[in-house]
């Protein structure tokens, strides 16, 4: 009998003797399995982002506020609430300890007020704590037909409220500023400080000293009896101290100050008046 050739002889040693309906049995329990398992974690995923985002557990419930003085409470409450009620993506409340961003109100309610000291603190699980020191404010600065009030430095720390009895400056250059910028230098601001202290003791009680506005150089100050003293920041304060002082040791003007229009002390030696 003849064999049969090799390339014709089927190869049953290596057969697959597997029932493919088993095989997808099995192939589908797997898939539901995995279906499964990624529900479960669909749903667990979206509990957690309610947890932290949408349950009361984490909404903001207390806020305190640590160190306000001249500021009105409400003033900072009212920054921070438009900030607390708005949304991320139109979906997130920043009412909510994980969502409120520390950097985000700081920077809003910098657009307002400039402090010494600033510091937000959340405290778990629905407590936000801010503790800051306001800057001690030295003028009003009135500019663009808004009222800002300086520190020492110059630096505008905040919109005018009230004039609180400050020195106020008049810019008639008009330009504009913000909060967190400098109007004038520090030794402007101390020339400007010192002259007004000093004229204040020369005139006494002749004369109610109340506004100054400023152009370059030139400083303007205005009192109450409506008479302007006209002075040159080129110029010390000293020397035109002195100069003024001897116009109103004489006479002439002594007796007739509430009546002058004017006194210009910016040209040395020689001063003018009417």
């Amino acid at each position: 009998m003849s064999k049969i050739s090799s390339k014709y002889q089927k190869d049953f040693k290596n057969m697959d003797y597997k029932n493919p309906r088993l095989i997808r049995d099995k192939e589908n329990k797997k898939n539901r399995l995995f279906k499964f398992v990624g529900w479960l974690m669909a749903i667990a995923v979206i509990g957690l982002l309610y947890l932290l985002f949408f349950s009361p557990v984490f909404k903001i419930q207390s806020l305190e506020i640590n160190g306000l003085e001249k500021i009105k409470p409400e003033n900072i409450n009212k920054i921070i609430d438009e900030y607390r009620y708005d949304k991320s993506w139109l979906v997130f409340s920043h009412n909510n300890f994980w969502s409120f961003q520390k950097s985000e109100i700081k920077t809003k309610i910098y657009n307002h007020y400039y402090f010494e000291e600033f510091e937000i603190k959340k405290k778990w699980p629905n407590e936000i704590i801010i503790n800051l020191k306001e800057k001690k404010s030295a003028i009003n600065w009135l500019t663009k037909n808004l009222c800002y009030h300086l520190d020492l430095t110059g630096l505008a720390i905040e919109y005018c409220e009230e004039s609180n009895g400050y020195l106020t400056i008049r810019d008639l250059h008009d330009q504009g500023l913000e909060v967190g910028e400098v109007a004038l230098s520090a030794k402007d601001l101390d020339y400007i400080r010192d002259m007004f202290a000093q004229l204040n003791v020369v005139v006494g009680e002749a004369l109610h000293l109340i506004n100054i506005e400023k152009q370059d150089n030139l400083l303007t100050i205005t009192s109450e009896e409506g008479i302007e003293l006209r002075l040159n920041s080129n110029l010390t304060v000293q020397e035109q101290i002195t100069r003024l002082r001897t116009l109103l040791s004489q006479p002439e003007v002594k007796g007739n100050l509430t009546n002058l229009k004017y006194i210009d002390l910016r040209f040395g030696e020689k001063i003018y008046y009417q």
